[in-house]
Formats: structure tokens, C-alpha cells, sequence
């Protein structure tokens, strides 16, 4: 497995906010295989699909992936609050894969929750931002929120500290 990521292909971009998912989602596409099925390879979803990155149609199972710079496996922020409870009142909430890398672009860390223990329990609303700048109550973001993920509900790491884990 190559833990390295494609930094060339962040040539166009500057805010490490558009960096990373860019690399992040390429390495997973090469490296990655569907820990639901016996595919190989995991397939990128479609454009504009809220909070799903991957799925596959063989076992329509869909993966969010959330790369962070600092390693926090126990809380997550994700996407908005009230998109978050919608999701997962309706049992649409994707598998997370967590992914650390460094500041080289080497993968670090990799673990992957499963979509059963994402429910309303563990998620909380971050406080609201004391000095928005000026927009109609329609226009205001949904605010982010933290998960906190149970202990049980990781899967044993696929990569710790930059280095791939057999399940032999």
C-alpha cells in the first residue's frame, strides 16, 4: 500500500481546505477497498451527494471520508447539525472513514466507524459563531457538529502511525 499522496494534483489549489479532500479522496480511490463487499476499490460518489464521498452498488453501501491534520479519533466534526439529524432519522447516515495525514501528505492513521453506530446520541451542536458577519436568517450555514464516536464502535486501524496493519 502506498501511503503517499498525489501532491500534484493540488498544483491549482491554495486553501488547505480544498487541498485536502482533493488528495485525501484521490488516495482512497487508488488505495482503498469496500470493507462491505469484495470489491477492490472504492468508487467516488456523485457530484454534490451530501456527506457520502464513496459508495458502491454492489453492496449499496456509502462512505463519508474525514481527513484531518490532527488526530482526534474520538470527536469529529462533520457536516451540519440539522442535515446530520435528517440523516439519521431516515437511516441514510454513510460508514466514516477517518483519515490523518501529515504535513508531507503521508497517510498516518486510518480507521474506519461503521454507519450503525452514527445515531443522535453522540452528536452535539457546536455554540454559534459569536460574530457572524452580516446575512439574512435564510443565508446563515447550518452549524457543524461534533460526533463522539463509542470506543466499540471502531473497527481495529487499517494504518497507525504511517504504517499498514495485516488482519492476518
Amino acid at each position: 500500500m502506498d501511503l503517499q499522496c498525489r501532491v500534484n494534483l493540488a498544483a491549482k489549489y491554495k486553501a488547505a481546505s480544498q487541498i485536502a479532500p482533493v488528495l485525501s479522496e484521490d488516495w482512497c480511490r487508488r488505495e482503498l477497498y469496500c470493507p462491505a463487499c469484495d470489491s477492490d476499490h472504492l468508487t467516488g460518489s456523485r457530484p454534490n451527494n451530501p456527506a457520502v464521498d464513496f459508495e458502491r452498488t454492489q453492496c449499496e453501501q456509502p462512505f463519508q471520508l474525514k481527513s484531518l491534520r490532527h488526530w482526534n479519533p474520538r470527536k469529529v466534526v462533520d457536516a451540519g447539525y440539522e442535515a446530520m439529524m435528517r440523516a439519521i432519522r431516515a437511516d441514510r447516515t454513510p460508514n466514516v472513514l477517518l483519515l490523518q495525514y501529515s504535513d508531507t501528505w503521508l497517510v498516518r492513521n486510518l480507521l474506519l466507524v461503521p454507519r450503525m453506530f452514527k445515531t443522535m446520541r453522540p452528536i452535539y451542536r457546536n455554540p454559534p459563531v459569536t460574530n457572524p458577519s452580516p446575512m439574512r436568517e435564510s443565508q446563515m450555514p447550518s452549524l457543524p457538529s461534533n460526533i463522539s464516536f463509542p470506543l466499540i464502535a471502531k473497527y481495529p486501524p487499517a494504518i497507525i502511525s504511517g504504517k499498514t496493519i495485516n488482519s492476518e
